[in-house]
């Protein structure tokens, strides 16, 4: 009976560890969908992003938004009801929407990689390459590539004509298994994924490299003109210092001297400038190094969610004997990379950035009356002043030109 009783309270923790799972789960797949969606609003709505490269963003965010609605989110409520609750038809349904839009979603960052690459690379032929008709033909083709590969085998029953895919009985409850070929597996994971990871590794390797060797560049110049202003403050020290040592031949030193006039320079425009050089300087060091932990980022974020799924995937078609539970982590894992795309690309892109805290701003001074508000807009960046501060800022401006 100790037994028995014992066995009952395990169960009922694991139940409710389940559950509180579950729910966890369901808010991963609410917070992907908002996320993604907001970020297409956004790249739909205001002027600054109507660029030939956030097309390519917005397929990302479309294929990683749909993921987070037609994926994570009936996985989600399957795992809270501990069974299959759907009609038996959509399991298909729902593996090929998983295939799919999950392809879609490493085949656009892919198509991002490639963009960054161009517009570095060949930044001056590259705008007049890749025009907005050619790259929403590019988007089209990639998807129906996807659909080939991804959805059709699966939709038509290609894979293993005497498998159905429909749920089966497992551990005393009804789940959408799906269990290709080991040879379907492995060439859909080699297009789908080996392949663009193989490209995007690729590419920010090389943008790295260039990067490096345009900040190298840069320093160098830079140092150059720092030293040679050093070397004008010291001749020009060295010559006051001459003059002020001896006043009485102060007219024949002027007199028998030949210096440019070039090296008498007012000492506060030389300081002026070396500020200004070494503020250059740290600047690119810190767009440097800033650019390093993006990629970084963005390479170790897709790498640590889908590479454990594709091998446990691949493992699991050839042997069959990798846990349901081992399985069920990795694919969660993947999935997790769509609800990490929106942080990573709205904190690490400028414009983007910005336009999601000058939304913010604006909803928090909400109670604050808009008449109190002058909004001007600079480029891509906004600032939001009082009325009063505004009349100031004027007032100075009109004293310093007066």
């Amino acid at each position: 009976m100790e037994f028995v009783h014992s066995s009952n309270i395990s169960q009922h923790f694991i139940d409710v560890g389940n559950t509180f799972l579950a729910f966890g789960l369901i808010l991963l797949a609410t917070f992907t969908f908002l996320s993604n969606l907001a970020i297409l609003i956004i790249i739909l709505t205001f002027r600054q992003f109507r660029k030939v490269s956030y097309y390519f963003y917005a397929s990302l965010s479309f294929a990683d938004c749909m993921v987070g609605l037609f994926v994570m989110m009936p996985a989600a409520i399957e795992k809270l009801m501990q069974n299959w609750i759907y009609p038996l038809f959509l399991c298909p349904i729902l593996v090929a929407a998983d295939i799919l839009l999950c392809s879609a979603s490493i085949a656009s960052m892919c198509l991002i990689s490639l963009d960054r690459y161009g517009n570095i690379k060949h930044s001056f032929k590259y705008r007049y390459i890749m025009t907005s008709q050619r790259a929403l033909l590019v988007i089209l083709l990639s998807w129906l590539l996807v659909c080939l590969i991804a959805v059709f085998p699966v939709a038509f029953n290609w894979i293993n004509r005497d498998r159905e895919i429909f749920p089966e009985f497992h551990n005393s409850k009804f789940t959408c298994l799906f269990k290709p070929s080991s040879e379907y597996v492995i060439f859909a994971s080699l297009i789908t994924f080996f392949l663009p990871l193989f490209i995007i590794i690729s590419v920010y390797v090389t943008i790295f490299r260039k990067t490096c060797y345009v900040s190298k560049t840069r320093n160098k110049r830079l140092s150059i003109q720092l030293e040679e202003i050093r070397l004008k403050k010291q001749i020009e020290m060295h010559l006051k210092s001459q003059l002020s040592s001896c006043p009485n031949k102060q007219t024949t030193m002027q007199n028998n001297l030949v210096v440019p006039h070039s090296t008498f320079l007012n000492i506060k425009e030389e300081k002026i400038k070396l500020s200004k050089l070494k503020l250059r300087k740290k600047k690119h060091e810190i767009l440097n190094i800033r650019a390093m932990k993006t990629l970084g980022i963005v390479l170790g974020v897709f790498s640590i969610c889908w590479i454990p799924f594709f091998i446990i995937n691949i493992l699991q078609s050839l042997t069959n004997e990798v846990p349901l539970v081992v399985v069920e982590i990795s694919t969660w894992f993947g999935w997790a990379n769509s609800s990490a795309n929106p942080i990573i690309y709205s904190l690490f892109m400028r414009e983007m950035r910005r336009t999601v805290l000058h939304i913010l701003r604006i909803k928090v001074r909400n109670n604050i009356p808009e008449s109190s508000f002058v909004i001007t807009s600079h480029g891509s960046s906004y600032s939001r002043f009082t009325k009063s501060q505004l009349e100031s800022r004027k007032s100075v401006i009109e004293r310093s030109d007066n």
